[in-house]
């Protein structure tokens, strides 16, 4: 039987507790006895209701991996993004914006995940943030960028125009793969050098602490991710951060 280890953490940056605001990252996961999804997507802040579209971004996109992960892995690209994104995200989007009498605009939100299902993998990703993997020889490599956009502090939302342009796809099996990492903008300013494309050492750390962990010993590291988030970003970052980690053992 598969064992799935996760740890997490989401918490708002200085700008939103100066101004009263909670976190407006969403983190969400989902798992069964053979297949696993984690997502995280990044509320736009200079958006109303921006929590609310990343809550329904994170919530469909991992309801539909779950239910088609077999379809989608050999898929076409455009058919993917035109079920998943445009079908069932950006219609659920759409269909809540009518519903509380908003735009569709104001429940923008980046997405990561990454779906396992037996040694095999789908990872997605719109805008910001960093998807990462950590290598069986203990290597942290990007598997996805982020997308920043045409001008500085700039990205590409579930809610804009020609998106599939900007949704990028990647399929393959976990042969030499330890574990995924998705962060949102927040955390790469921490976590990430976009320079050389290197991560902070703590990636490291956590990945090897989850390895032969137990159920209590995936706790102790949860609580020490947290701590390290609390201590530590606020002063090298005002955004909202969050960051995922996920791992297995007996995957065939």
């Amino acid at each position: 039987m598969v064992t799935w280890k996760i740890i997490s953490h989401a918490m708002p940056g200085s700008s939103h507790l100066e101004q009263g605001k909670g976190c407006e990252d969403v983190i969400k996961v989902v798992t069964d006895e053979n297949i696993a999804v984690i997502s995280l997507a990044d509320g736009a802040g200079s958006f109303s209701k921006a929590v609310e579209g990343a809550e329904l971004a994170t919530e469909k996109s991992s309801k539909w991996l779950i239910k088609n992960f077999d379809w989608a892995y050999s898929a076409k690209k455009s058919d993917i993004t035109n079920r998943l994104i445009y079908n069932t995200i950006k219609k659920g989007l759409i269909r809540k914006s009518k519903k509380e009498k908003s735009k569709p605009k104001e429940y923008s939100s980046t997405l990561l995940f990454v779906a396992i299902k037996d040694n095999r993998y789908i990872a997605g990703h719109i805008g910001d943030g960093v998807i990462g993997v950590t290598t069986t020889e203990g290597e942290n490599v990007v598997l996805s960028e982020p997308d920043r956009g045409e001008f500085a502090n700039n990205t590409y939302f579930t809610t804009s125009s020609k998106i599939s342009k900007h949704f990028r796809l990647h399929r393959g099996t976990i042969v030499n793969i330890g574990s995924f990492f998705l962060m949102s903008d927040g955390s790469a300013d921490c976590l990430f050098n976009q320079t050389d494309n290197t991560f902070a050492p703590a990636i490291s750390k956590f990945s090897s602490l989850l390895e032969g962990a137990s159920d209590e010993g995936v706790k102790q590291v949860n609580n020490a991710l947290n701590n390290v988030m609390e201590q530590h970003f606020r002063s090298r970052t005002n955004d909202d951060c969050s960051f995922i980690m996920l791992q297995w053992t007996n995957l065939k």
